[in-house]
């Protein structure tokens, strides 16, 4: 069993939307601060934006803001945004469970055999993992409530 104590950090961006912990993750300048974003302009909750905390805490694996970055998510684009200034102090956790693994692609991979769904495994604990291109008219904050609302209908069944 992993160290529970042990911290692993990510470069990633973490929010919490439609009763999930989402660990947005993607080369760099492919749109994860953007769209967390569009996540917290639709009711999300950023925990941390750029480098993600990841302890092991009995089954569960939990995202955490480094302190010097808590509440703050910067946009190539736009710059260093305050999340509370922007959207209220219900827009910024200090932690949250993660529950999948979201991972930006620049396009879509080549092979047949992909899929876009798959299982990731970090610090011995199995996450789910979808993979979106960013190269898709429907934007990808809409893919991801479409999916979630298949997950959780999936679950109810």
């Amino acid at each position: 069993m992993p160290d529970s104590n042990a911290v692993i950090q990510h470069h990633a961006v973490m929010v919490r939307w439609l009763n999930h912990g989402l660990l947005i993750c993607g080369p760099p300048g492919i749109g994860k601060s953007s769209l967390a974003l569009s996540i917290l302009n639709q009711g999300g909750q950023l925990i941390a934006d750029d480098c993600v905390d990841i302890v092991c805490r009995g089954n569960q694996l939990i995202a955490q803001s480094p302190s010097n970055i808590s509440g703050l998510l910067h946009s190539r684009e736009l710059g260093l945004l305050d999340i509370v200034d922007l959207f209220g102090s219900d827009a910024v956790l200090t932690e949250a469970p993660v529950d999948a693994v979201i991972e930006l692609l620049p396009e879509p991979p080549g092979t047949l055999e992909f899929s876009p769904h798959r299982d990731k495994e970090i610090s011995g604990h199995k996450i789910t993992v979808l993979a979106l291109t960013v190269l898709n008219p429907l934007s990808v904050a809409e893919r991801i409530a479409i999916w979630l609302r298949q997950r959780s209908t999936k679950n109810d069944v």
